[in-house]
């Protein structure tokens, strides 16, 4: 494990030394959909408004005639709209999806391109800046783009199917004791060739998002080379994932551990001092609302640190070939 501590030691060298892989972990960040706010609307003022016109109107039937004319207007307003404008709607609606796809593929290959190249501009310690970092994923994000769309197509025609057709299989075979084990056993060993596969096919896609963005090749190239190195140094990668995996887990746990320790001396505290508890809670709210504002920043410094952990493996990695 000595290998995995030299490389986080390098890895925080160079994310300390170089501010501008913090934007670029922002960046990423904030294009790879790590944080989704939504607002759901309260059906509370809708059931207290019933429950107050039940209250007033105890004693007689409910009125449903203003609700049957509402319906029946809506319903007038919608059939005079022609079908040509609903048919408009539906096809604005596909291709409004459709390029925030696209758009959205570009952002993200864009932000992994530039944060790659940037990394290891900081490797070789160049100057690390937004206009060198960005030249990298401008040259790089189409290559990127068909390294994160087409070897998944690749794993799903290749896995996925078969994968299902096994599950199938073992429906079939469930009526007999004999073919429920061969039909459990022939699911099983799909299910285990499939994770397998992901976890090849998702190393594969690491190195190569690294090669075609630092050495230029093609991204078909690339994925080649990619298997080929995962081929050999396989275990070496679920090594470093899985340690990655630890280390995400402890901060965590660490932080989440610390504010729930802080929130349960302040609640103790307000049965002994209520004055001092009731302090203790709103600096400790403070607190917790000061790293929800930093987030971000926060989460952009520790995915730019992750990806560093990959580069620096692989210019190991190449440094040997």
């Amino acid at each position: 494990m000595d290998w995995i501590i030299e490389i986080y030691k390098k890895s925080f060298g160079i994310v300390k030394k170089n501010r501008w892989l913090w934007v670029f972990g922002m960046v990423l960040v904030a294009t790879s959909g790590a944080s989704f706010s939504g607002n759901f609307q309260s059906f509370g003022n809708i059931s207290s408004s019933f429950n107050q016109g039940s209250t007033t109107n105890s004693g007689a039937a409910p009125d449903f005639s203003i609700f049957t004319t509402v319906l029946s207007s809506i319903m007038n307003i919608f059939s005079q709209v022609p079908v040509s404008a609903y048919a408009t709607l539906a096809i604005s609606v596909v291709i409004a999806i459709i390029l925030g796809m696209i758009i959205s593929l570009v952002v993200i290959s864009w932000a992994q391109g530039a944060a790659i190249g940037a990394i290891n501009d900081g490797y070789n310690n160049k100057p690390v800046t937004l206009r060198s970092g960005s030249l990298y994923g401008i040259r790089s994000f189409k290559r990127v783009i068909w390294l994160m769309i087409v070897p998944g197509l690749l794993y799903f025609l290749a896995i996925i199917i078969p994968f299902i057709i096994s599950l199938f299989v073992m429906i079939a075979l469930w009526d007999s004791t004999l073919g429920r084990l061969i039909g459990i056993l022939i699911f099983l060993i799909f299910l285990f060739i499939m994770i397998l596969a992901s976890l090849a096919i998702s190393a594969s896609i690491i190195w190569a998002k690294r090669i075609t963005v630092i050495e230029g090749k093609g991204a078909y190239q690339s994925f080649k080379e990619g298997w080929v190195l995962v081929k050999t140094h396989f275990l070496k990668m679920i090594a470093l994932g899985c340690s990655n995996c630890v280390l995400s887990c402890c901060l965590g746990i660490t932080i989440a551990a610390s504010i729930g320790a802080a929130i349960a001396a302040g609640i103790g505290l307000l049965s002994v001092n209520k004055q001092v508890g009731m302090i203790l809670l709103a600096t400790i709210g403070i607190i917790v609302l000061i790293l929800l504002l930093l987030s971000l920043l926060f989460g952009g410094i520790y995915t730019i640190f992750n990806y560093t952990t990959w580069n620096i493996l692989y210019r190991q990695v190449r440094s040997k070939k």
